[in-house]
């Protein structure tokens, strides 16, 4: 199998895809470089995925991200058309919710269906377009929504023998509008649909449910037979006599979409977009834009210019003609080419972005890199290692990058991001999760390192589940008499030495490296449990942990948070283990998150704890856990799911990087890592133009810097001390006014007093 490299080359974007984005403000990670509908209105290209739309306009060729983020109702989008005649487009989605993008942009939300009180998948699954009406196909039976108004003014709810059909595809042929269910396809009179004419079946001789379209070609009735990943069984029927019949024209090529206008029928195929004439017969093909990398087509439209416009899983949007395929137009924003990412990690300045994956899972072995504010995605599978799957995380030993993998163990990448070995089994002591059987499963879950570049991994359900590769290139592995085979999780190396890794349903292993890092006969480990005398976790479940800037472990749990405020007190005999947070709320006092599960935990430049749950969404805490600052949710915010997988925080920009199922969002923080030393202040921004109402950033600081900002006479106007490396100011005085135009200077000193610095801000009003 080819190595694909999935480098997203960005034509044009809004600002906040390429600037840092405000303070306090999100930005979404979502996929906008790989697409399955396409639809246009006026100057626009439409392109959507479930993630969002991307809006490309055509005369300046900027582009609009439309996501939940910023003017979507939700996310999981499964249908998308535009209407021309009525200047709309509508988004279904899988939770049945519709939104209507206006010509203007203006995004306008439905939720009739989705409130509906049926219970049951509401999934809308097409639309079209009958003069000033968008009929719905959803899985509870048909919408009829005005253009007009906006409104659902009419639903039908179909049923055979009692069962709700649902319905994936219509089409309007003569005076019926014929529906594709899976209980089977039908028909019924075009006039009263919304009344109560019957439903009346029409014969198909295949399964019913595997019908991906319906469609007319040349005043004749066809459906489109689709057979997942077999294209040898996708096979085109005409409707005769009140039965669909299969044609032999183009049978076993495979179909994604099929597309009509005149005398043209446009077919995306899996690998390519070909037209045909009215009789089946080829007429052009499309089958690269430009490179070998492989097309992926998954809708493609003929437009009102004439063009070409194809959706595509891999590339983006494509604007292209039959004739010049090697030079289209090629439309993204920088992104990740998918939603999928469970794990995070953060090396240096840049931003790594992983699928995850288990035993039973085979996740393609992407690695998705954030550097320079712009997203490059990757899939690490050549023929040569053709084994990788479920990429874990990364660290970067010796110039050179190493990558973990739940079942191939762990790739070395050279700069860019090629497997140049693979170490699994057979030449290293990574264990097989079955030695005495051809398993060929070398399970990494996590690796970090030391400061002189020598790697620690953790192996999965093996006797010896530390893993070491010594910067001489040798590798080692150590058991541990308290746990034997056991399954391994998260892994971290602290600054004073010491490893921590998770044991699953176990608890936690604290190892002292003694810094010897090339002789690990001095180690010693101590595991921590739920018993009161051996660490006192909240839970066996250890689902997640992290070292703060005071040196403090914070565990997290199915059951809340336990802090051990010194690692190297478990190696003392009086150690008293974990101790639970008090807070207070409602005038009751409770353990910090003990009814919840804590997924995720990241401390950031002013030591507060960001902690994602498993059910209440995102919070921030204060540094020693007593105060809740925020506390996100899909309620309040863009977040996408309110059970978060894990949380990255960028060092200079303080963005806070939020993976779940649903895919990856940031929030830009007030905090960001604090300088070693106070030097040249950097002031944003500067000149604060009229009408400008954001806040003013005062940066590269050190922690709790203390911070003046006066007059140019000297009157005090404001006082604050930094979070980590920044502190901020909303360009009002202490009484809460706007302050007049005019040059403000800017003082700045340690926490100790020292090492002041100064700059100036100019405000014009």
């Amino acid at each position: 199998m080819k190595k694909y490299v999935l480098t997203i080359t960005l034509l044009t974007y809004l600002t906040t895809c390429v600037s840092q984005v405000a303070l306090g403000e999100w930005r979404s990670h979502l996929p906008a470089s790989n697409f399955t509908l396409v639809d246009e209105m006026g100057k626009s290209v439409f392109l959507a995925n479930s993630s969002g739309v991307l809006v490309h306009n055509r005369e300046d060729g900027s582009n609009q991200h439309l996501t939940k983020i910023n003017s979507l109702v939700s996310e999981g989008i499964s249908a998308f058309a535009c209407s021309e005649q009525n200047a709309v487009c509508i988004v279904g989605y899988e939770d049945g919710n519709i939104d209507i993008i206006t010509s203007a942009k203006s995004v306008y939300n439905q939720p009739a269906l989705k409130n509906n009180f049926i219970v049951g998948n509401k999934r809308v699954n097409d639309i079209i377009f009958i003069d000033s009406t968008a009929l719905l196909s959803t899985n509870i039976g048909l919408l009829k929504l005005d253009l007009k108004t906006l409104n659902i003014n009419a639903d039908r709810r179909f049923k055979v023998n009692n069962d709700l059909v649902p319905i994936q595809t219509s089409a309007v042929f003569k005076d019926s509008l014929f529906m594709a269910s899976s209980l089977g396809i039908f028909k019924t009179q075009l006039s009263g649909i919304f009344d109560e004419n019957k439903l009346e079946p029409v014969f198909f001789e295949e399964t019913p449910s595997l019908v991906n379209q319906l469609f007319i070609i040349n005043d004749q009735l066809f459906l489109s037979y689709i057979v997942d990943s077999l294209y040898f069984g996708d096979t085109l029927y005409r409707y005769t006599n009140n039965r669909f019949k299969k044609v032999d024209q183009l049978a076993g090529d495979g179909f994604k979409s099929i597309h009509t206008t005149g005398s043209i029928l446009l077919i995306a195929h899996p690998d390519r977009v070909a037209s045909y004439d009215l009789e089946f017969n080829q007429t052009a093909n499309i089958f690269t834009y430009g490179d070998d990398a492989g097309m992926e087509p998954r809708q493609a439209k003929i437009s009102r210019l004439g063009d070409i416009l194809i959706a595509d899983e891999r590339y983006g949007g494509i604007i292209t003609t039959n004739a010049n395929q090697y030079n289209p137009t090629i439309i993204n924003i920088s992104s990740p080419s998918v939603s999928q990412t469970t794990i995070l990690n953060q090396i240096d300045d840049v931003i790594y972005a992983f699928p995850g994956g288990t035993e039973q899972t085979y996740n393609i072995p992407r690695i998705h890199v954030f550097e320079d504010d712009k997203w490059e995605s990757f899939i690490l599978s050549t023929d040569q290692y053709s084994t990788m799957r479920n990429t874990m995380g990364s660290v970067i030993s010796d110039g050179s990058m190493y990558v973990g993998s739940a079942g191939a163990g762990i790739a070395s990448l050279n700069d860019n991001y090629e497997i140049t070995e693979l170490y699994d089994y057979t030449n290293s002591t990574l264990q097989d999760l079955e030695p005495n059987i051809p398993y060929d499963f070398v399970s990494i879950t996590d690796l970090t390192t030391s400061e002189d570049g020598t790697i620690y991994a953790v192996n999965y359900r093996v006797p010896e589940p530390l893993i070491i590769r010594h910067t001489n290139g040798e590798w080692e592995s150590i058991p541990f008499q308290d746990a034997p085979s056991p399954k391994t999780s998260d892994i971290t190396y602290t600054e004073n030495g010491f490893l921590i890794f998770t044991i699953i349903d176990v608890g936690l292993i604290v190892y002292d490296t003694r810094r010897t890092h090339d002789d690990t006969s001095d180690d010693q480990y101590k595991l921590l449990t739920t018993s009161p005398s051996s660490g006192n976790l909240p839970s066996a479940n250890v689902t997640c942990f992290a070292v703060d800037r005071d040196n403090e472990l914070w565990i997290g749990t199915d059951a809340g948070i336990g802090v051990i405020y010194s690692i190297e007190s478990v190696f003392n005999q009086n150690f008293d283990g974990a101790q639970k947070i008090i807070v207070s709320q409602d005038g009751f006092n409770g353990y910090l998150f003990e009814t919840e599960t804590v997924e995720a935990i990241a401390v950031d430049g002013a030591n507060r704890k960001w902690v994602g749950t498993g059910s209440s969404g995102l919070f921030l805490i204060s540094a020693d856990g007593a105060d809740q600052i925020h506390n996100f949710t899909t309620a309040n915010s863009p977040l996408l799911d309110n059970k978060v997988s894990d949380l990255a925080i960028h060092p200079v920009s303080g963005e806070v990087f939020v993976a779940s199922e649903k895919g990856l969002i940031s929030y830009r923080s007030e905090a960001t890592e604090p300088e070693p030393a106070l030097e040249q202040l950097g002031v944003f921004p500067n000149p604060v133009k009229p009408g400008y109402s954001g806040l003013i950033t005062i940066k590269n600081l050190t922690s709790n810097s203390y911070v003046r900002i006066t007059d140019n006479v000297g009157n005090l106007i404001f006082e604050t001390t930094s979070l980590g490396g920044q502190a901020t100011w909303d360009g009002r005085n202490k009484q809460g006014v706007n302050v007049p135009s005019g040059v403000y200077l800017v003082f700045a000193a340690t926490r100790e007093g020292t090492g002041g610095q100064t700059s100036k801000v100019i405000i014009l009003r």
